[in-house]
């Protein structure tokens, strides 16, 4: 519901935003796209380069807000999608930040074994976003989730022919909700699954909606950029096989870390690329998926996780 007072590029002495930095010093503020697209969005751009691409570039900046941006030369396409905080450990049974001891990564063996790192090797005491897509995405693989999220039995699982390693993990306690027990004392539980398969949801229905809007289809993607902190720590194959990214051959997915971060820095230095940042905003149009007509049906789409294994 919220609009910007202004989207064009904005300078103004650091000194009158009480920066502890030198008194000459002057803050430079991006030129934006629209509400939720801000200048962070215009620098990830400008760093991927993709106002200059002669193939159709995806762009998904991870966060609580996750920003999709459709483009190539001549073309840039944007919107933005409201993944709420679930990657950063919120509305997680043991979720938390990729903070030490947190599980970052997760795998299930060919023997039923279920391995977890975690962040600075640390023992674990929580979970955080790259685990749970982690974990979500083995244990579907492995068949203790279904394709529409639901988290199978012990006795469904035994019956299935899945490892009797890994079925021993499933817990059905009294009057509590199923869960995988990850370490002694994290877990994964069914409703974490539904509150990943909501943000992922999210998400892709904003990419089906700009790539349709585009005309774009898949296969017309010459490479897919995930952005953000957060992203950098993600698996490429377990994003692909929750379909939170479009399923391109990896070798087109790539992480490039903070691009806002490295697009701000080229503004600073090169007065050429600050011109093409406001070529950028200028250029790229903005999707609104508040209100679209094809929203709810895209969102409803997405939610399933893939083909059952």
């Amino acid at each position: 519901p919220y609009e910007g007072l202004f989207t064009e590029e904005r300078r103004m002495p650091a000194r009158d935003l009480a920066w502890p930095v030198h008194p000459d010093a002057v803050a430079w503020f991006l030129p934006m796209v629209g509400h939720h697209v801000g200048g962070d969005t215009v620098a990830a751009v400008l760093a991927c380069a993709m106002d200059r691409a002669e193939g159709w570039q995806l762009l998904i900046d991870l966060g609580t807000n996750t920003e999709v941006v459709l483009g190539r030369r001549g073309r840039l396409i944007a919107t933005s999608t409201a993944a709420g905080p679930a990657f950063e450990g919120a509305n997680i049974e043991h979720g938390m930040r990729a903070a030490p001891g947190a599980i970052d990564r997760v795998r299930v063996l060919g023997n039923g074994r279920l391995v977890v790192g975690t962040v600075a090797n640390q023992p674990p005491r929580g979970i955080c976003g790259s685990g749970l897509i982690d974990a979500v995405a083995e244990l579907h693989r492995a068949g203790v989730i279904a394709a529409s999220g639901y988290m199978c039995s012990r006795a469904e699982c035994e019956a299935a022919g899945v490892a009797p390693r890994l079925c021993e993990r499933i817990v059905e306690p009294a009057g509590a909700q199923r869960h995988v027990q990850l370490d002694a004392d994290v877990t994964i539980t069914a409703q974490d699954v539904r509150q990943l398969q909501l943000v992922k949801g999210s998400i892709a229905a904003g990419i089906a909606l700009v790539m349709r809007h585009a005309g774009v289809g898949v296969d017309d993607l010459d490479g897919v950029h995930i952005a953000g902190t957060f992203g950098s720590f993600v698996r490429k194959s377990s994003a692909q096989s929750i379909r939170l990214v479009p399923a391109v051959d990896p070798e087109r997915v790539h992480f490039v870390g903070n691009a806002a971060g490295v697009g701000a820095r080229m503004v600073l230095v090169d007065a050429r690329s600050r011109e093409r940042a406001a070529r950028i905003a200028a250029l790229c149009e903005y999707l609104e998926l508040a209100g679209h007509a094809g929203y709810e049906d895209a969102f409803c789409a997405a939610i399933p996780l893939g083909e059952a294994p």
